[in-house]
């Protein structure tokens, strides 16, 4: 009889921790039901990636002086990133407020910036030589995105409200904060003139890394 009233005592406690959770999700059905949000965590996520490619490009932007070309590339690619992720944040997340041409239209947006956006990220990496251990960075940046990209065509979905494309904006995060810190390696190096390790190396002296 012990260990059935223990059982019960415990299986008490778990169910009245479970009802202020089970009391937070339904309010915050609600909330979204009642504001007309059609996709919440796509729309979340996406906001998330845009203000996650806002910082980063924020933080780059104060790592070099004004004038250098080749910073201002990679704060642009992290720019239009963030455009592309709140245009399409915008348009999973209000979709009902947003009539057919709309939506066609913010969406095309979406795309456009997206693949202006990779331009932007392959020139710049294109146009910086960087030590090994930042191209690490940036390889490792490149292959968490190609990863992530695989996620969403496979339409992988952990739970019917966290979809493929929730699972990728996620992925993307991570992969721009690795790009991020390749990018801040290379930005510092061109600013302060110091040689990068391919530069010494080519001078014939031994190999610098930092």
């Amino acid at each position: 009889m012990y260990y059935v009233r223990r059982a019960a005592r415990g299986a008490a406690s778990g169910v009245a921790r479970v009802q202020p959770f089970h009391g937070i999700v339904q309010s915050l059905n609600w909330i979204v039901e009642s504001a007309g949000i059609t996709e919440p965590a796509t729309m979340v996520t996406d906001y998330l990636l845009s203000g996650a490619a806002a910082f980063f490009a924020a933080r780059l932007r104060r790592s070099f002086p004004p004038g250098r070309r080749r910073g201002n590339l990679w704060v642009m690619a992290f720019l239009t990133v963030s455009a592309a992720a709140l245009a399409g944040g915008t348009m999973h997340g209000f979709a009902l407020y947003l009539g057919a041409g709309p939506r066609t239209l913010l969406w095309n947006v979406t795309v456009a910036l997206i693949a202006l956006g990779a331009g932007l990220f392959l020139t710049a990496a294109l146009s910086f030589r960087v030590s090994r251990s930042r191209a690490r960075w940036l390889l490792g940046g490149l292959f968490v995105s190609l990863a992530g990209v695989a996620v969403q065509q496979s339409e992988l979905a952990p739970h019917p409200d966290f979809n493929h494309n929730d699972v990728y904006h996620c992925i993307q995060i991570v992969g721009l904060y690795l790009l991020y810190r390749g990018a801040s390696g290379g930005v510092r190096d061109a600013a302060s003139g110091r040689p990068t390790a391919a530069r010494v190396t080519e001078a014939g002296r031994d190999r610098y890394e930092y």
